[in-house]
């Protein structure tokens, strides 16, 4: 789930790709899955991320009509 965000074949690199670094001096890691439906066209990202303290953050988010 970590490549999804951090690595550049990740499927949600190109959005979190201006923060990464940002990120990495704040000792946060994020970690996500994105996915798409046929009928109708939606997609979707989930995720978490953690800090160097052990707190972490869930997230979900749908695009109604998103590829």
């Amino acid at each position: 789930m970590s490549a999804v965000v951090s690595e550049t074949s990740g499927t949600a690199y190109s959005i979190f790709a201006p923060v990464l670094t940002s990120l990495a001096e704040q000792d946060i890691k994020v970690y996500g899955k994105t996915g798409s439906t046929e009928k109708p066209d939606h997609a979707w990202f989930a995720g978490f991320a953690t800090d160097g303290t052990n707190r972490s953050i869930a997230i979900a988010v749908v695009v109604e009509g998103g590829q």
